[in-house]
């Protein structure tokens, strides 16, 4: 088969179930990811306006620092619920799944929390960051690593509305903890954390309340190798994510100052995180029903079909979401045109990368190497990038490196999900 007729527009036997099941799954969750969002960003934005640039900045450092922990702490736990759990057809399948990866997250999150406690100074010296804002850091981590788990583990048994009222709840709380702890005269960055800390507790236990059925003293050899067999890619992929996420921040802080490290997340604001608001929305639906071998090639033949007029329209909305953003955020937060691009055409690139991505992975083991190498070029791309780029252009530099990095991750999984699509149907 050609590589043009692999390419090929829907056909009719590819609109079916699934398809309506895939669209059924985004308008159940959709409207409550995007309220979640706008909830955080509104907490963000009045954050990043009264805390100002400095302290906003240090809020910054925290959450992508905890990127970093979260590699050790989740391992591929939050993959393999998803990934798993969605292959089972019966509850006592899925419980049984589900009860052995929870276990196992459980006792690993807590050894391997207490080494990341002990090793607390001469980790906090490699990262370059104080001692009390690492112990800010290792809270806040341990708290996303156990909602990461839930939330995952709730796409993977398909309880789809459930995910998105959660996601809600998290955005709402945020926002509603932040407004009152600032009432209270807290005016340093940890009001912000401290918010998020609280607000995940909060959605966790709505997670563990939806997944009550599923959770139970039961621990299965079978769910221990699948799991284990996950491990690998994850663990790889996970330190491309940390890469990716703590360069930046960690490189402007070294480098410049706290204050920039605010533009960073400003500039985010309105930019890759509003991306990951896309994808989040698609891919609460699409990874599990991509995890079928069946459907996978039609799902990779429509994603490049509207990627170019996706693109473009996600380009011009991130552009105008980026000029709002950082009108509302204020005055201390200079917008300049160049930087606007460079940031939307590296979040453009990030929704194209983190969509060939799930559907890499999601397909099978070989799947999910491959997406790791992905990984592996985004994080080191980044990572290069930033140790190029900021120290010659400054705070255009972080910008210059996410565009370096997203753009070689996205290029790396569509050629190799294209070519194994191609040699399969070709075989």
């Amino acid at each position: 088969m050609r590589l043009a007729d692999s390419l090929r527009p829907f056909s009719s036997q590819e609109w079916g179930p699934n398809t309506e099941r895939l669209l059924r799954g985004l308008v159940s969750v959709g409207p409550f990811f995007i309220l979640a969002r706008a909830a955080t960003a509104g907490g963000q934005i009045l954050a990043g306006r009264w805390l100002g640039p400095t302290e906003f900045g240090l809020a910054t450092l925290v959450g992508s620092t905890s990127g970093i922990l979260l590699l050790p702490l989740s391992l591929g736990f939050p993959a393999s619920a998803v990934k798993f759990t969605a292959m089972e057809t019966t509850v006592e399948r899925r419980t049984a799944v589900l009860s052995t990866f929870f276990w196992l997250q459980l006792a690993w999150g807590a050894v391997c929390g207490a080494a990341l406690y002990l090793l607390r100074e001469p980790l906090g010296r490699a990262l370059h960051i104080a001692p009390a804002i690492y112990l800010w850091c290792l809270f806040y981590t341990g708290l996303l690593a156990l909602y990461s788990f839930f939330s995952n583990a709730l796409q993977g048994a398909h309880l789809f509305g459930a995910r998105g009222k959660i996601e809600f709840l998290y955005g709402a709380a945020t926002l509603l903890l932040f407004l009152g702890g600032y009432r209270l005269a807290l005016r340093t960055f940890g009001v912000f954390i401290g918010a998020m800390d609280a607000a995940l507790v909060l959605a966790s236990l709505a997670c563990l309340y939806s997944l009550r059925i599923y959770l139970r003293p039961v621990m299965t050899r079978e769910a221990v190798r699948a799991v284990a067999s996950y491990t690998p890619p994850s663990v790889l992929g996970g330190c491309a994510g940390a890469a990716l996420e703590g360069a930046a921040p960690l490189i402007l802080a070294a480098y410049l100052s706290p204050r920039e490290v605010g533009y960073f997340g400003a500039y985010m604001m309105g930019s890759l995180t509003v991306a990951m608001l896309i994808f989040q929305t698609i891919n609460a639906v699409l990874s599990p029903l991509a995890s079928a071998p069946a459907r996978h090639a039609g799902v990779w033949r429509k994603f490049f079909v509207l990627s170019i007029p996706f693109s473009i329209a996600s380009f011009l909305l991130l552009c105008a979401s980026q000029a709002v953003m950082l009108k509302l955020i204020g005055k201390g937060y200079p917008i300049v045109p160049s930087w606007i691009c460079l940031f939307s055409a590296a979040s453009v690139f990030s929704l194209l990368y983190f969509c060939a991505l799930a559907m890499l992975s999601a397909r099978d083991a070989q799947g999910a190497w491959l997406g790791t190498g992905g990984a592996l070029v985004t994080g080191v791309g980044c990572l290069a990038g930033n140790l190029w780029a900021i120290p010659r252009f400054g705070f255009a530099g972080s910008a210059l490196a996410l565009l370096i990095g997203f753009g070689g991750g996205f290029l790396w999984c569509a050629f190799w999900g294209t070519y194994r699509l191609t040699k399969r149907e070709t075989a």
